[in-house]
């Protein structure tokens, strides 16, 4: 049940973050028919083809104090053809500094930066220990597993998403094909062991033949769980580009709300089966 929240919830804030994307691009677009010469002087500086730039200063006030008093008259009577991504990317940090102001912007960046220095760490950690279970025998196979693990990341950080289509695809397979491992292997171990007799059970884990049963319900390690199953369920900072890959913009709620749903039914089925078998 407490996947399932995490999951529901996260699905709030993608649909949150559609919906801030979508009224940022229409104030975008109206603004971009207002002429340089407006009384307000405000201006948006288009620097590459498609791409509008929302960091001024001058900006984010105007927009936003029009929006909050008029925003009907902004919207029209037709909103929600309006509010429908198009085909600009706008990242999380600009609808910062277009809604939240620097503030907001600044508090962001912290935040983003916090959770990508621990999760570089957790997966620099993760993959170092894997390796070095298997690496070439060497004074440090800790290190040298680290080492290579820079050599595979770093060069796919300076690559655009549309550009790693072919190792995404990949790497999603590999994940569906370990949610399967993870799913089945104590299963059929399980059905292994009880079409034969007990003691002619064959360990298939370590020392163990048989499941060793769980509680329904056990409340004791929900405080070690709970940062897990939030951080499982954080996406949202990557929701701009992988929208933008996305023909149909209109069906981007729909594409978050079954991939929520998906989650939140393998990570409980996942944490159901560990649970009981181990």
């Amino acid at each position: 049940m407490a996947m399932v929240l995490v999951c529901g919830i996260a699905n709030l804030g993608c649909d949150y973050l559609l919906s801030a994307m979508a009224r940022a691009e229409h104030l975008m677009s109206q603004n971009l028919q207002k002429k340089s010469d407006d009384s307000s002087g405000l201006t948006i500086d288009t620097k590459d083809e498609g791409e509008i730039s929302l960091l001024d200063a001058a900006l984010r006030p105007a927009l936003t104090v029009d929006y909050a008093n008029e925003g009907a008259s902004l919207l029209g009577d037709d909103c929600s053809e309006k509010l429908l991504l198009k085909e600009r990317c706008i990242e999380v940090p600009d609808l910062c500094k277009l809604f939240l102001g620097n503030l907001g912007f600044k508090c962001y960046a912290l935040c983003v930066s916090l959770y990508c220095y621990g999760a570089l760490w957790s997966f620099t950690a993760v993959f170092g220990n894997a390796v070095a279970l298997v690496a070439p025998n060497s004074s440090d196979p800790y290190a040298f597993s680290v080492l290579l693990y820079a050599i595979i990341v770093i060069p796919m950080s300076f690559l655009e998403l549309s550009e790693q289509k072919i190792v995404q695809v990949t790497l999603s397979a590999g994940r569906i094909f370990m949610i399967v491992l993870m799913i089945f292997t104590p299963l059929i171990a399980t059905i292994f062991c009880h079409s034969n007799a007990q003691s002619s059970c064959t360990s298939h884990f370590s020392q163990q033949t048989m499941p060793n049963g769980a509680p329904l319900v056990n409340f004791s390690g929900f405080h070690t769980m709970m940062p897990i199953m939030v951080y499982a369920a954080i996406v949202h900072f990557s929701i701009p580009s992988l929208a933008q890959e996305v023909s149909q913009k209109s069906q981007l709620g729909n594409i978050f709300a079954m991939t929520s749903v998906l989650c939140a039914f393998l990570y409980t089925y996942i944490g159901t089966i560990g649970a009981w078998y181990f």
